[in-house]
């Protein structure tokens, strides 16, 4: 992941900085960055027990390092500990309160609790010590989300993406909320910008290489646009993704269907069900599909 690459150059080069601004590294301190090292690569690894006890050492080595703490938490949190994890990431903002990175690591703790007030309280401390941080943006955006301030919500995005043009995450979520604005509310200025977040997000991703989450959101805004021809080539690359995924084959039978391609439809209607037999969904659009497909041949429907 970006930000623990963005770790591992900080706690490399951090100590070098440190040496030229006031001397020597204590040997303390650097032994704590070279535990923290270990714990983050180990985190990366998926060792969870044994960054725990090397994050936890770098800790006991050196505890004025923020850094240290502050990846001390997130192996704490990931092990389940989310209390103990609150509490090391406090005792980093006692010893940097004005890095904004912390009061994020804090808000989405809290996010995850659910605890919105204090994540809302997080998210703008880290917006009014750096405004140009367009993850503290993001931040205050998925709170206000949680909250229902929908509105809100979109414009912290938006003013995000100002800042982080080409963020997959941010662009999904804002796309994921304008999507849902507009089936709640069946408003096209939604669904546009729906799709515009979309396009930008699929540019991101080599040809093929797109995820089957993102072509099926962007199958299904494209066909409540009305434009099928461009929803069936997104739905068609979602069903060749892996695993198969029902909902996938279901939307672009229902393209098929309103294009008039009723033999398509019902081909993928039924490879939906060969992957989900319960998906009711996609037995409805089936019964549906068959009894156009007699009516069109003047039989009766069969069963």
């Amino acid at each position: 992941m970006l930000w623990l690459l963005a770790a591992l150059a900080l706690l490399l080069y951090g100590g070098c900085l440190f040496g030229r601004r006031d001397g020597p590294v204590p040997a303390d301190l650097m032994r704590a960055r070279q535990l923290t090292l270990r714990g983050v690569r180990a985190m990366e690894r998926g060792q969870t027990a044994d960054a725990e006890k090397l994050l936890h050492d770098a800790v006991a080595s050196y505890p004025v390092d923020p850094e240290a703490r502050r990846h001390y938490a997130a192996a704490l949190w990931k092990a389940g500990k989310q209390r103990q994890a609150l509490a090391q990431i406090d005792a980093a903002l006692k010893l940097s309160a004005d890095d904004p990175t912390l009061h994020l690591d804090r808000c989405r703790y809290e996010l995850e609790l659910g605890h919105v007030h204090s994540a809302l309280a997080s998210a703008q401390q880290a917006i009014d010590l750096d405004p140009s941080l367009g993850e503290a943006w993001a931040m205050r955006a998925r709170v206000n989300r949680r909250r229902g301030l929908l509105n809100q919500a979109l414009a912290d995005y938006h003013r995000a993406l100002g800042m982080l043009p080409q963020d997959r995450e941010i662009l999904h979520e804002l796309a994921s909320l304008h999507w849902s604005h507009a089936t709640d509310e069946s408003n096209t200025h939604h669904l546009h910008a729906a799709a515009a977040a979309l396009n930008v997000l699929l540019e991101t991703y080599p040809q093929g290489e797109e995820p089957q989450d993102v072509l099926l959101l962007a199958g299904r805004v494209q066909s409540s646009l009305g434009k099928l021809d461009v929803a069936r080539t997104l739905l068609a690359a979602a069903c060749e993704r892996q695993p198969p995924n029902v909902e996938a084959f279901h939307e672009l039978a229902l393209v098929e269907l309103r294009s008039g391609r009723t033999v398509e439809a019902l081909r993928h209607v039924r490879a939906g069900l060969a992957i989900a037999p319960d998906h009711e969904p996609s037995q409805l659009l089936l019964d549906e599909v068959r009894t156009l497909l007699a009516e069109l041949h003047g039989l009766r429907p069969r069963y």
